[in-house]
C-alpha cells in the first residue's frame, strides 16, 4: 500500500470513530475497565478540587472535614495517576520484556517511534493552542514553551507548567526513554531480570525516604496544606519534592513492570498462585480490603495524619503499598478463577471501552471542561457559588466529563487515531513479536 493510501485510510473518520466503540484485535479486556475507572476517578477528584478553589480558608477546611468516610476516596484522585503508571509499566514494560525474551534485544528505533506517534502529536497540538493564547495576551516565553514541549516541566517549579496536570505525562515519557536502556544494559537472563526489577522497586522506596529526610519540613506540613494552591497555608514543597519528580514516582511504573514480567514470563510460583482458586481469591480479597482501607481513611481533613513519624510513614510507604496492591489486583483479574472472574467480568464490560479509548485526550482536556462546567452551572444557579459543598462537585464532574468526552472523541478521530494508524510506516522492518500486541493499547 502506498503512503498516500495509508494516509487516506489513517484519517478515515468513519473507521476511527468505529474504533472508539468496537473492540478489535487481541486485547486484555479488564485493562479497559481499569483505564476507564482511573480517568473517571481523576475527573471526580478534580471536580472536588474545583469546588475548593471557590471557597475561603475556613469554608475549605469545613468542606474537607464534612466529607464522610465512605467518600474519602474522592480526595485521593492522585492514586488514580499511580494506577495509570501501573498500567503503563505493565503494558510497555511487559512488551519490552517480551521482545527482549524473544529476540535477545530491543529495537529502540521502533519502540521510540511507536511511543512518539501514540503520545506526542495530540500533546504538542494542545501546547500549540495554549501557546497561541499566551502570545495573544503577551505572556509567551520561549524557555517555558520548550520545557513543556520536551516533557521537562516536572523538573521546574509549578508555574513553569502550561498544563499543571501534565507532570504525569512527563514522568511517563521519561520512563519510556529510560526503561528500554535498562532492559538492554542490565538484563542478562530472565531470572536476573526479575532481580533487577525488584531492586529498582526497592530503590524507589529508598530514594523516596532519602528525599523526605532531606526535606524535614515535609514532616511539619499537614496534608491539608498541600492540596489547594490558593490556600493561605499552602506549602509547595510536597508538590515539588515528592509529587511530580520521576525519581520519587517511578516505583509505581516499576510495580507495573513487575506485573508485566509475571504476565509475560509466567514464573512457576506466580502461575501456582494465580491459577489456584483458593489462593487467588484469598489474595484478591486481602488486596481489595487493604486498598479500601487505605482509600477511606481521611488524609486531607484538618485533624488527619499528625505531623511527625506518622506522616513520615505515610509519605514514605503509602504510595508504594498501593501500587503493589493495584498491580496484584490487576494481575489476578487477568486470571478469572472464582471471585476474580467477577472482577474480571466487571472490568471487561463493554461500557468501559469507549472511555478507555479516549482516556488520553480526556486527561489532557478535562480540566478546561470542568472549569466551563462549573461556570455554566453557577451561571444557571444550578449550584450556589456562595454555599458550595462536596455534593456540588458531582454535577460539575458529570457535565465536565460529558463535554470532555465529546471533545475527546473528536481529537481521537482526527488526531490521535490517525497518527496511531500511520506509525507502522515509520517503523523498521524488524517486528516486535506479535504476542506483545496483546499487552498494549494501539
Amino acid at each position: 500500500m502506498s503512503f498516500q493510501d495509508t494516509l487516506k485510510r489513517s484519517f478515515s473518520p468513519k473507521n476511527n470513530l468505529r474504533s472508539i466503540f468496537f473492540r478489535t484485535g487481541a486485547r486484555l479486556d479488564p485493562l479497559d475497565g481499569i483505564r476507564a475507572l482511573a480517568i473517571l476517578w481523576i475527573i471526580v477528584f478534580h471536580g472536588l478540587y474545583g469546588v475548593g478553589l471557590f471557597l475561603s480558608e475556613p469554608a475549605l477546611g469545613q468542606m474537607m472535614d464534612s466529607i464522610p468516610w465512605y467518600m474519602q476516596w474522592m480526595t485521593k484522585g492522585e492514586n488514580a495517576v499511580d494506577l495509570f503508571f501501573v498500567l503503563s509499566g505493565f503494558l510497555v514494560g511487559g512488551a519490552l520484556i517480551r521482545e527482549w525474551q524473544d529476540t535477545g534485544g530491543i529495537n529502540l528505533r521502533q519502540f521510540y517511534a511507536r511511543r512518539f506517534f501514540r503520545i506526542v502529536p495530540i500533546y504538542w497540538l494542545t501546547l500549540f493552542f495554549f501557546a497561541i493564547g499566551l502570545v495573544l495576551v503577551g505572556k509567551f516565553e520561549l524557555s517555558r514553551f520548550l520545557v513543556n514541549l520536551f516533557y521537562l516541566n516536572n523538573f521546574f517549579p509549578q508555574e513553569w507548567s502550561y498544563l499543571n496536570w501534565s507532570w504525569s505525562l512527563c514522568i511517563e515519557e521519561q520512563f519510556y526513554m529510560l526503561f528500554p536502556l535498562v532492559v538492554l544494559f542490565l538484563f542478562r537472563s530472565i531470572r536476573q531480570a526479575f532481580h533487577v526489577i525488584i531492586m529498582l522497586f526497592v530503590a524507589s522506596i529508598v530514594i523516596r525516604g532519602l528525599v523526605i529526610l532531606q526535606n524535614p519540613q515535609l514532616l511539619e506540613t499537614a496534608m491539608s496544606d498541600t492540596l489547594f494552591r490558593h490556600s493561605e497555608t499552602y506549602d509547595p514543597l510536597y508538590f515539588d519534592s515528592l509529587y511530580t519528580n520521576i525519581y520519587t514516582r517511578f516505583g509505581s511504573l516499576i510495580a507495573g513492570v513487575l506485573a508485566g514480567y509475571c504476565w509475560v514470563v509466567k514464573p512457576g510460583w506466580w502461575v501456582r498462585i494465580a491459577s489456584n482458586a483458593v489462593i487467588n481469591n484469598s489474595l484478591l480479597i486481602a488486596c481489595i480490603a487493604v486498598l479500601c482501607w487505605s482509600h477511606l481513611i481521611p488524609i486531607y481533613t484538618t485533624n488527619a495524619i499528625a505531623p511527625g513519624n506518622e506522616l513520615f510513614v505515610y509519605h514514605w510507604l503509602y504510595r508504594s503499598m498501593n501500587t503493589l496492591l493495584f498491580a496484584c489486583v490487576m494481575l489476578l483479574a487477568l486470571y478469572p478463577v472464582g471471585l476474580s472472574r467477577v472482577i474480571s467480568g466487571f472490568l471487561s464490560h463493554k461500557i468501559w471501552f469507549p472511555v478507555a479509548q479516549v482516556s488520553y485526550s480526556l486527561y489532557l482536556f478535562h480540566i478546561p471542561f470542568l472549569v466551563l462546567a462549573a461556570s455554566l452551572l453557577m451561571g444557571l444557579n444550578v449550584i450556589n457559588k456562595e454555599a458550595l459543598t462536596m455534593q456540588d462537585s458531582f454535577p460539575i464532574a458529570v457535565l465536565g466529563f460529558a463535554m470532555a468526552f465529546l471533545f475527546s472523541i473528536l481529537t481521537f478521530v482526527f488526531v490521535e487515531k490517525p497518527f496511531i494508524n500511520i506509525r507502522p510506516k515509520f517503523e523498521s522492518a524488524r517486528k516486535v513479536p506479535p504476542t506483545s500486541q496483546s499487552l498494549s493499547q494501539p
